[in-house]
Formats: C-alpha cells, structure tokens, sequence
C-alpha cells in the first residue's frame, strides 16, 4: 500500500483536494447561502468532481513513471517504484482504471448538470498530461507551462463549473462576488507562478538524467548558470507577489493568518531565494523544489485566514 500511495504521490493529491474545498466550502457556498443562491454542485456531487479530478492527477503521475522509467533510473534512483516495488503491468492498470473511473465519474457529472458537452474536458486534461510525460516534457518551456496552467486550474475549474451561481451572486451582492473574483484568480496566479519555478528548478535538477535521453530542456538549451538566473527571477518576482498579496489582503486576514501563515509564508519564501541563490548540486535544488511545494501549500491554506463576508 505505501509503494502504491508513494506511486500516486498522496501528499500533492491531498493538496489539490484541499485546494478545491477550500475554494468551494470557504470561498463560494457562503456567499451562495447568504443569498440563497443554489449551487451547481451539491456537496454529494461536488465530492464526486474532486474525486475526478484527484483521478486525472493521479493518472498523471503514474503514466508519467511509467514513460520516464528510464530517466527516473538515472534521476532519482532510490527512489524508482515500477519494477522494484509495482510491476510495470500493475501501474498500467492502475492507469487505464483509474482514467476509465473518472471518465465514468465526468460523464455522470456532466449529465448531472445537464451541460453533456463539458464531458470532452476530461479526454483533453488526460491527453493532456499524457503527451506532458510522452513529449512535452523534453522540450523547453512546453512542459513546464502546461503542469503550471494544471496546477492553475485545479482552482479554477471550480469557478468554472459554479460560474452560474456566481453570476447570480454579482447581480444580488457585487462585492461579495467582486471579492471571489479576487481571491480566486489571485491563487491562480500564485499556483501558476509558484509551480512554474519549481518546474524549471526541477528541470535543473534533472539535468543528468535528461541529457542522457536527449531531452531539450532549459538547463540543457541554455545551461545551468543561465536557467539560475532566470530562476532567480521568478523566485524574486514570486517573493514581490506575496508581499503585495499580503499587503492588499491585509485588512481581511484574520489574526491567525497575520501571526503564523503569512509570516510563514513570506519566511518560506525568502527562504527559497537564499537556497536557490546558493545552490550548486542536485541535492541543493531538491531542497529548493521541496521549499516550493510548502510555499504552494501555506498558500492554500492562506485562503482559510482571509474574510469574505
């Protein structure tokens, strides 16, 4: 069980189910009841689109391992699972079942809501992060933009889906909307960013395995010291974008927020840009990338501390 768990990476599938709750039980059904708007999603239903969407990530992850066996062999090689732990025919299974799940899962939803048409997302989002593990990935950029637009998403696609009700909301309370509006495509933007560094720092990481098997990446077109700097920048503007957050947001942080997330958050990530400025091998970008995903995390969690009515 923990070579399964530890194959579909539980602890960032926790992170999107946690982001996706927050977002609907914090951000949106508050403002919803208030002004008894009913939501597209019941909680029942609601479950089931986490559920999805936890199965398309999940699918990423493992399809992923299953095309980078070779790779991963060089880049990470304590920590290989197909073949040692989970055999290549069981990871494939677990692929396809958990794909087919949550189509099934997509279609019923989709029916639920009588909008049929939306079914054609799931097939894209699973080709998607297939030709990210066949194809993207080896190029510069590509693969890097379309995991940072993933990670946006998982977010946003609440929006999307309670777009009805939030149009509701901006008629009978355009402040309360307006607010929403606000905080959800602020964190988009913070997921964005935050996962395109670590892409890029990931990619650095990498490297060794990655010119082995002709792979394009940045750190190989342009090299270490170049991608550095570039990822200096990123982590540097990253580190601007949550000071102005947090000073813009300020007013409606409760107490809890403005004594222990924020200050963690900031610490964390002026943290990242001392390490990532520091860095030489591939154990100091490691702890750079996992410095991120805390970053990416205490982010989630800053919504909880944020007022909205």
């Amino acid at each position: 069980m923990l070579h399964f768990l530890r194959l579909i990476r539980i602890p960032n599938l926790v992170i999107v189910a946690l982001t996706q709750s927050i977002i609907y039980f914090y951000l949106i059904l508050p403002g919803f009841k208030i002004n008894d708007i009913r939501p597209t999603l019941p909680i029942q239903q609601f479950l089931l689109f986490i559920l999805v969407t936890v199965l398309v990530t999940a699918g990423g992850y493992i399809i992923n391992d299953i095309l980078d066996y070779e790779v991963d062999l060089i880049n990470k090689r304590d920590a290989v699972i197909l073949h040692k732990k989970i055999s290549l025919q069981t990871a494939t299974w677990l692929y396809f079942s958990s794909s087919a799940l949550g189509f099934l899962l997509a279609i019923y939803l989709a029916f639920y809501i009588h909008k049929p048409e939306l079914v054609v997302l799931y097939p894209i989002a699973i080709g998607s992060l297939f030709m990210y593990s066949k194809l993207l990935k080896k190029m510069p950029l590509a693969g890097n933009l379309l995991i940072a637009a993933f990670a946006a998403g998982v977010a946003g696609i609440i929006g999307f889906a309670e777009f009805e009700g939030l149009q509701q909301l901006m008629e009978k309370s355009p402040e309360t909307s307006l607010k929403i509006f606000a905080l959800l495509g602020a964190y988009m933007l913070f997921a964005f960013y935050s996962t395109l560094f670590r892409e890029i720092v990931k990619d650095i990481e990498d490297i060794e395995g990655d010119v082995s098997m002709n792979f394009r990446t940045l750190p190989i077109l342009m090299g270490i010291a170049r991608v550095k700097k570039l990822a200096m920048i990123f982590a540097v503007s990253l580190l601007l974008m949550i000071v102005a957050g947090g000073w813009l947001a300020w007013p409606a942080v409760n107490f809890i927020g403005r004594i222990v997330v924020l200050p963690v958050l900031l610490t964390t990530g002026i943290w990242s840009v001392v390490k990532l400025y520091q860095a030489s091998n591939k154990a100091d970008f490691h702890h750079v990338s996992q410095l991120t995903k805390l970053l990416m995390l205490t982010g989630v969690l800053l919504l909880l501390c944020i007022k909205i009515i």
